[in-house]
């Protein structure tokens, strides 16, 4: 960790959403930057979301206007930032005769929405029971009173991809990025902060000094200011959500919405070839969580009782799963939310300053508001003394369309197909070029690195090289959708995974990391 043997002016804990973009934000505005996290990037809550970029049509219902407001602008803004990472898609909301709303009145809803994302989406549409059979045959409708369709926003690549690339943006711009690499112990003092920081995968610890601290660290946020010794007004509430990953149940260009039995909203995304399946919405007591039997089967209930499928969903047909624990945020000493009013809780991020000992803590939030998260932190900053720029350009966002074709036409000529290309340039931007050219240097490495998926051996190169990747799950699970769309076993049964992992790691150190793969 020779990294952080240097004066950083901030050091942010945490590599979700939150930390990331802060990372990203601060180090475009000349800002030095530590950004360090125990697990890897992404590797908690944000690699465990539906995939949505939205503006919180489900917030109308308990009349939180301003998120919703804020939620679609930030919609807006990374739609267009984005264009080819934060994709709009409708959803069809399919209401029957146990919904809390009529459909008539959540087409009411959906108008409402449009209006509060500034008619930047498809306008709203009144769905019959005859047009929800035309529009999508995979509902059973026998007890279907209607429905409505709208437009939000999804991610065709997975959370921690897009989380990913405000970690590379920051590394890029100087900022020393470590993951596997916990804080044990905070100190301040008059000249700022001594952080006492451990590599998992050697023991090693070495001392990095900031003069101003971030806590980004999401639902382990509360434990890291007790650790420092800081005391917040706010405090965070914890809520469990699971997606089950299955075979493709419906057309791929639309989400489908139900209110499962307890009156919550569930979803059927896309996610290549798959489908996932969820969110439920309960109360956790700690910030890590998985999948249970019984989570399985409630979805998988709520699901078969919704869809006209040939043969009910069975746990057999579940290739993966994916758990997380929203942070929510309410104020600290408040009695315990009850069951009743647990989805009501507020979606807001929150972000407290102690100005006397120069520690922020950013508590809550989304994706979707991740561009506001970033601009915040930078006037903060700026307001404890740290010496803040102006880009000269923006700080987030793909590169221009015009680099995009370019890029794209020299992968189409170096024999990619049309469909290879255009993953390559959402998952990778101007990054592409190097598969492109490590292809041209060792021609084997254009090889699918399994026969059941497109990813390529130059690739897996890139990423090694590039993105921080220390083991094969960082691999499978975030850097790529794999482990969600083929299930970990096929992936730690494959017969290719010994030359992956040397093509990652060399040939020393293959055969231990696949041990380790197939062992966690």
């Amino acid at each position: 960790m020779s990294d952080v043997d240097q004066d950083f002016d901030v050091a942010i804990v945490g590599a979700g959403i939150n930390g990331c973009v802060i990372a990203a934000s601060l180090a475009a505005h000349g800002v030095s930057v530590l950004l360090v996290d125990k697990g890897d990037i992404a590797g908690y809550t944000s690699q465990a979301s539906s995939n949505m970029i939205w503006g919180g049509f489900k917030y109308l219902e308990g009349l939180d206007l301003p998120l919703v407001w804020g939620l679609c602008r930030s919609r807006n803004d990374l739609i267009d930032a984005y264009p080819t990472n934060v994709v709009p898609i409708t959803f069809m909301a399919i209401l029957d005769h146990d919904s809390p709303h009529r459909p008539w009145f959540a087409y009411i809803g959906t108008l409402a929405y449009w209006a509060f994302g500034r008619f930047r989406t498809s306008r709203p549409r009144y769905m019959t029971r005859r047009s929800i059979v035309s529009n999508a045959r995979a509902v059973d409708t026998s007890n279907t009173r209607g429905g409505v369709a709208y437009s939000d926003a999804y991610l065709p690549e997975n959370d921690a991809r897009f989380v990913l690339q405000f970690a590379l943006s920051a590394a890029d711009r100087g900022a020393v990025v470590l993951n596997h690499t916990a804080v044990t112990a905070a100190s301040s003092s008059s000249t700022g902060w001594e952080l006492t920081l451990v590599d998992a995968s050697d023991g090693q610890s070495a001392v990095a000094r900031a003069s101003v601290l971030v806590n980004a660290s999401g639902p382990f946020a509360d434990a890291f200011n007790e650790m420092a010794g800081v005391t917040t007004k706010h405090r965070l509430a914890l809520s469990k959500g699971i997606h089950l990953i299955v075979d493709r149940l419906t057309d791929p260009s639309h989400v489908l919405v139900f209110y499962d039995d307890a009156g919550r909203l569930f979803y059927v995304l896309p996610m290549g070839e798959r489908s996932s399946i969820g969110t439920t919405d309960t109360r956790s007591e700690v910030p890590t969580q998985e999948v249970t039997d019984a989570d399985r089967d409630f979805l998988l209930a709520q699901i078969n009782a919704r869809l006209d499928l040939q043969e009910p969903l069975t746990p057999d047909d579940v290739i993966s799963t994916r758990a997380g624990v929203r942070p929510l945020v309410v104020t600290a000493g408040s009695g315990e939310t009850s069951s009743q009013d647990w989805t009501k809780l507020s979606r807001k991020h929150v972000v407290e300053v102690d100005g006397a000992r120069k520690i922020v803590s950013v508590l809550g939030g989304k994706l979707t508001d991740c561009l506001n998260v970033g601009e915040e932190l930078a006037e903060i900053v700026s307001g404890l003394g740290i010496d803040v720029t102006q880009p000269d350009q923006r700080w987030y966002g793909e590169a221009p369309e015009s680099f995009r074709a370019e890029s794209v036409s020299h992968a189409a000529e170096a024999g990619f197909s049309q469909a290879t290309c255009e993953r390559l340039w959402r998952r990778y931007g101007p990054r592409m070029n190097d598969v492109v050219g490590l292809v041209a240097s060792k021609p084997d490495l254009s090889a699918p690195c399994f026969e059941f998926d497109d990813l390529r051996l130059a690739e897996v190169a890139l990423m090694t090289q590039t993105e921080f990747v220390m083991t094969l799950e960082d691999l499978f699970r975030r850097r790529t959708m794999l482990e969600l769309t083929h299930g970990r076993r096929r992936l730690s049964e494959a017969s290719e995974l010994n030359r992956v992992a040397a093509i990652a790691f060399g040939e020393d150190a293959a055969a231990a990391a696949v041990a380790a793969y197939r062992n966690q």
